[in-house]
């Protein structure tokens, strides 16, 4: 079921999904980029839970949040686990479709069946962490909330949705377009169990999956979570370091997941996830315990501003996360004002690599936009244009990167460039094409674009049926395919799902194309064209732009698009 709500007559309508939805989009990621391609002009905001969200199949809980970025321009698309999609199956709806501003700060309350925009005028203001409390506690623990901190309400560009306190749709400024709405949080409760057409044959599956999904493939998750690849990492070359400058840290060992362990409480897990990836933290130092940090946020707020204090990690992401910023952006956006202050370019003597304490200020301004943090506020492209420093700037499409460093990850360089939702790591995961290779195929473009193009399409299998990627050593499309046809009674095959795929990726790119996409958008940055790395295993490399030209090339014929331009009939 689909539930819209406009915000500006209030009016709320309940309808059934189009028949042939389910069977051609089959849920997260295609049912959300199918309605923002057929309603674009209403600039909507649309939540859409994965099409096995709520089935207790293992890691099943992901939820899709799209729009058109703020950020960039473009598809905004961002997607957070936890509890708020199962929340929504269990309500009864696939898809929450939001458009219109209201004139005042509104919630959106769903309790099943009853529906009701009321108002948020007294937790505005207020952080996500304590929206979040206030919600529990006023509805009770089994709420579900997805909500905005104070940068939300700043219209602050890269403003993430913040859910269960620790989890984020971080990337592409959603949070920005719930601000722009004056929507403070959705409030969800449901008690419609979810069904699927062969229960007992699906639950024996799940005995299985589950002892899968607590084997080798996700012991690093398990055991130090995401940032038990930090030390690998550093030792391949990959980590960025001082605003992407280089791509070892020599202080890495200080911020790995084995240091973390020394600051963990316990596991945290999202619904139906024997993984456990999770992992809550404490710092004596600042008096903070929360969720994370995560290795992306790891990379961004620590190696690539030079900082190597746990402890400032741990509360800047704190801070992030109440405030409600993508930390990747954030970091980056540090890393860079860093980089100006050691280059004179602004003139401000603490910008230095290193200051934890100029971190968490900035991160502060950033979030109430005063100060440095209000030019900052915007994203990296205005803020680098206004100091004419864009060639330090390290993105696409105005989004940075995640944490792997290109320059000699020619698979991965590739689907930066390329991807729809400007530079990012985790439409494509293409850095594990190329660090899956410890000679020189590492570095060869041999063969890399048709692999990036299938491991997108592998991707968008994950993020429309609502499964984690960290269960991707679990998860292969075969057995995709018989999940789905043992939820959806409708027998599919492992070709069939991965062709579903490759119109949704379409759609996708479609939706760019009605923002003004051109062609010359699919480009990497200057720095990783122009600036050979310093660092040994990888001294030297860089991405040619005449190679980077050809794998471009042979991804828009493995995808059959001419000159990047697809054929989309929905």
């Amino acid at each position: 079921m689909i539930l819209r709500v406009d915000l500006v007559s209030g009016k709320i309508e309940k309808g059934e999904l189009p028949k042939d939805y389910r069977e051609k989009y089959l849920g997260g990621n295609g049912y959300g980029v199918v309605e923002l391609y057929k309603h674009l002009k209403e600039d909507p905001l649309i939540f859409a839970a994965g099409g096995m969200d709520g089935t207790i199949i293992p890691t099943a809980n992901i939820t899709g949040v799209f729009g058109i970025s703020p950020l960039t321009g473009f598809l905004g698309e961002s997607y957070f686990k936890g509890h708020f999609g199962t929340e929504m199956m269990f309500a009864g709806y696939e898809i929450i479709f939001i458009k219109g501003e209201s004139k005042r700060p509104v919630f959106l309350h769903i309790d099943g069946d009853n529906v009701s925009i009321e108002d948020a005028r007294e937790v505005w203001g207020k952080d996500a962490w304590k929206t979040e409390d206030h919600f529990k506690y006023r509805f009770g623990e089994r709420v579900e909330v997805a909500s905005i901190g104070i940068a939300g309400e700043n219209k602050v560009k890269f403003a993430c949705i913040t859910h269960g306190y620790g989890r984020q749709a971080g990337r592409t400024g959603m949070g920005c377009l719930m601000g722009q709405k004056k929507l403070k949080a959705i409030v969800i409760r449901g008690n419609k169990p979810v069904k699927t057409a062969n229960d007992e044959r699906l639950f024996g599956k799940i005995l299985e999956l589950d002892k899968l999904a607590e084997g080798e493939g996700t012991e690093k998750y398990r055991v130090y979570g995401t940032p038990g690849g930090l030390k690998h990492l550093n030792e391949s070359g990959a980590l960025p370091t001082r605003n992407w400058q280089q791509a070892s840290f020599e202080k890495a060992e200080n911020i790995t997941g084995e240091e973390m362990k020394h600051y963990w409480k316990h596991d945290i897990s999202c619904f139906s996830c024997p993984i456990a990836c999770g992992k809550l933290t404490s710092s004596r130092k600042y008096r903070v315990k929360e969720e994370g940090p995560e290795y992306e946020t790891i990379y961004a707020l620590g190696s690539n501003c030079g900082i190597d204090d746990f402890n400032t990690i741990i509360e800047a992401n704190e801070l992030c996360d109440t405030f409600g910023i993508d930390t990747i952006t954030t970091g980056n956006l540090i890393a860079l004002a860093f980089e100006l202050g050691e280059k004179g370019i602004i003139k401000d003597k603490e910008l230095v690599f290193g200051n934890g304490d100029k971190e968490l200020g900035l991160i502060k301004q950033i979030a109430s936009r005063t100060g440095l943090g209000a030019e900052m506020a915007d994203g990296i492209v205005p803020f680098a244009k206004k100091y004419k420093a864009l060639k330090y700037a390290m993105q696409v499409k105005g989004m940075e990167p995640g944490g792997f460093h290109p320059n000699s990850l020619p698979a991965y360089a590739l689907s930066i460039a390329i991807d729809v939702r400007g530079a990012d790591h985790q439409r494509a995961g293409a850095y594990g094409i190329d660090l899956a290779f410890c000679d020189e195929q590492r570095f060869s473009i041999k063969g890399k674009a048709r692999q990036v193009k299938e491991s997108e399409d592998y991707y968008t299998l994950f993020d429309s049926l609502g499964l984690c990627k960290f269960a991707r050593k679990v998860y292969n499309v075969d057995l995709m395919a018989e999940l789905w046809s043992l939820v959806t009674g409708k027998k599919v095959s492992a070709k069939e799902l991965k062709e579903k795929a490759a119109k949704i990726y379409d759609i996708e790119k479609a939706i760019n194309i009605k923002l003004g996409w051109k062609e010359s958008d699919d480009s990497l940055p200057e720095r990783v064209t122009s600036m050979p790395l310093p660092d040994d295993p990888v001294k030297g490399r860089y991405i040619k732009q005449k190679d980077f030209e050809i794998m471009k090339k042979e991804y828009y014929a493995a995808r059959g698009w001419a000159k990047g331009v697809p054929k989309v009939k929905l």
